[in-house]
């Protein structure tokens, strides 16, 4: 491609000025800021004129050179990664329709950081059989590891015909051969385990997940001679409550280092000693957060991240955590978390960050003592929000401890409010995150509350659990007593409301369009659920399992009356408030016939429903134009009901 040199600026300018969807609906411009491990470069991925591009520069300077990008726009670059100093690894997928089922097709790349030597990581001795070609192109090639000391080698896991199975396999990077050096093994249960975890070159751990029987088991090896051993054995009740997560060796007794919540309300870590099959006393917690990640290097505990209202992280090094202790108080009210560095942490890159301001990228030099600004995630929303988050508590119906983000539109007086409840429903939303949809709304002069109603991830196991089968009763009631609750206690129009919400989100504003319409003038459904029996009984829902669903959601056969009861499909002739429904074709978690069959039901009794079907556009709207439509009818939807 024909290079061309890209200057990055950010514009720190206080004037107010008037934001709209175009504004709030494009793609991040830079995301994925990674440093090479000699601290000489940088790496990125920038959206450029609605296109993703892989970008470079030199340590210490903001003028990055796009070297490549995708030809198709609907593809996706997922990640970008350093394999050595000179050669850029990254992933890129496409979606694709196979029998009415919407899949995403992962391939990995190689590329040299000056643009040049672009290759497709495969194993080409797997296309000599058609058949072969075929299963090899639904397993997808996934990264592993990247040998620090092998400079041009990589793992992968990739189909092996030999084997009709996934096995993992070292590539060479400059002649791109693939050389096997983990077979699948059969356990004692007979069961075939294929998935193999990586950590530091060493192949140590394997899991294998059942989803028909709901079984989930771990093994563990000390070397590649030895034989594994099950550490671990989870059955499907064990699987919805508790977890069981692996960070590493410790390099002084051979133990593990794990988190889990076992006989706790939140996670912790504790080593698991490998010769009693029993976990020790927690050695680190934080009361009332949840463990979220643990990096274990050298075989000591490097960084343990959890989460509560924000995510924050815990640097073991005490002058790593000195460095985050510094930058929290040259960015007083920001969240910071370093999220690159040299292999000797002599430079790095720290991601600075809260709800109401878009990520900033600093890079900085230990030696010298000098940082530089590279980019923001979000350069034209710099400086331009002017929003105020407040963490609410409140109680719902049934005396349940509840929580949940208010974000006020400041200087706007008894401004209209938005329900805007998360995905998942195990997810969960954090005021150190910045959402561009949430503050496209609050610049329009919306105020917007997210509910973690129970069912969400992030509270404890208790706040989970309480949450099961119980979508569109206790979870749903959650959202709204929430919503009196804030309309209750501040300067809010309660009497101009709109549920808006995507996924799970979108059932809930769905259910709220046939419960709760006397209390709210529109409901808009992104990606929604309409009909909660059939997406349970469809293929194309494969969260987990279907004994893990039975657990989380109910059976939809033998739940059907209650599924059937919360789903909005069943209430179409009772429905009368305005909806908007926007679906994509190539979403791969809800079937886009959610929307349409809703829509077809509802549209002879009820004309203000709309709905508009985007062909190619994914679950996640992650191409530029399909996520200016969206945002432009929401923007338009909103005002048109509630102005």
């Amino acid at each position: 491609m024909k290079k061309s040199f890209l200057l990055i600026f950010i514009i720190f300018s206080l004037t107010s000025v008037a934001l709209d969807y175009k504004d709030f609906g494009k793609l991040p411009f830079f995301s994925n800021v990674t440093i090479s491990p000699d601290g000489e470069k940088i790496a990125a991925l920038a959206n450029i004129d609605g296109m993703p591009y892989i970008v470079v520069t030199e340590f210490g300077s903001t003028n990055f050179n796009p070297i490549a990008s995708l030809k198709n726009e609907y593809d996706r670059l997922e990640w970008i990664e350093w394999a050595n100093n000179k050669k850029i690894i990254f992933q890129t997928s496409k979606a694709e329709k196979v029998r009415e089922r919407t899949f995403r097709v992962y391939d990995l790349n190689t590329i040299d950081s000056d643009g040049s030597n672009f290759k497709i990581i495969e194993n080409k001795s797997i296309y000599k059989d058609k058949q072969n070609s075929n299963i090899s192109k639904y397993e997808s090639i996934s990264l592993v590891d990247i040998l620090e000391n092998e400079e041009n080698k990589i793992l992968v896991s990739n189909y092996d015909p030999r084997e009709r199975a996934v096995a993992i396999f070292e590539v060479n990077l400059k002649n791109n051969r693939f050389k096997k050096i983990e077979s699948p093994f059969t356990d004692s249960d007979g069961d075939r385990v294929t998935n193999f975890i990586v950590s530091e070159g060493k192949i140590q751990f394997a899991d294998f997940y059942d989803s028909d029987e709901g079984i989930a088991k771990i093994f563990y090896r000390p070397n590649k001679d030895d034989s594994w051993t099950e550490i671990y054995r989870a059955n499907t009740e064990d699987l919805a409550t508790d977890n069981f997560y692996v960070g590493g060796v410790d390099k002084n007794d051979g133990n593990l280092f794990v988190y889990s919540n076992f006989d706790s309300n939140f996670s912790y870590i504790s080593k698991f000693n490998l010769e009693t099959g029993k976990l020790s006393k927690p050695i680190y917690s934080k009361k009332d957060h949840e463990i979220t990640s643990l990096e274990v290097e050298d075989g000591e505990i490097k960084m343990v991240c959890y989460e509560r209202f924000t995510r924050e992280c815990d640097l073991f090094d005490p002058e790593e955590n000195g460095i985050i202790r510094s930058l929290k108080k040259s960015f007083p009210g920001h969240y910071i978390n370093i999220s690159s560095y040299s292999k000797d942490f002599s430079r790095f890159i720290a991601t600075i960050r809260n709800s109401n301001s878009p990520s900033k990228y600093f890079g900085f030099d230990k030696k010298t003592g000098k940082s530089f600004f590279i980019s923001s995630q979000y350069p034209q929303l710099e400086n331009k929000v002017n929003s105020i988050t407040k963490v609410i508590e409140y109680k719902a119906r049934d005396d349940y401890q509840l929580y949940g983000f208010l974000t006020l539109p400041q200087g706007i007086k008894n401004p209209p409010v938005i329900l805007f409840p998360h995905g998942g429903p195990t997810a969960r939303d954090r005021i150190d995150y910045f959402d561009p949809w949430l503050q496209a709304m609050v610049s329009q002069g919306y105020a917007v509350f997210q509910p973690q109603f129970r069912g969400s991830a992030g509270w404890g196991k208790d706040y989970q659990i309480s949450g099961y089968r119980e979508s569109g009763k206790k979870m749903q009631n959650d959202m709204i007593d929430g919503f009196d609750h804030v309309v209750q206690n501040y300067d809010l129009n309660g009497k101009k409301a709109c549920i808006v919400g995507a996924s799970y989100g979108g059932y809930a504003a769905l259910t709220g369009s046939f419960q709760s319409q006397d209390r709210f003038k529109c409901f808009v459904s992104i990606a929604g659920i309409s009909d909660f029996t059939k997406l349970l009984r469809s293929e194309t829902f494969f969260r987990g399992s279907a004994k893990i669903n039975k657990i989380m959601h109910g059976d939809p056969f033998e739940d059907k009356e209650y599924l059937d009861s919360v789903s909005a499909i069943n209430y179409t002739d009772v429905i009368k408030r305005p909806i908007l429904l926007i679906h994509g074709t190539y979403d791969t978690q809800v079937p886009h016939n959610q929307s349409s069959m809703f829509y077809n039901k509802i549209k002879n009794s009820n004309d203000s429903v709309e709905y508009f079907e985007i062909p190619k556009a994914t679950h996640y709207f992650d191409e530029q134009g399909n996520r200016l439509i969206m945002f432009r009818e929401i923007e338009r939807f909103l005002a048109e009901n509630l102005n």
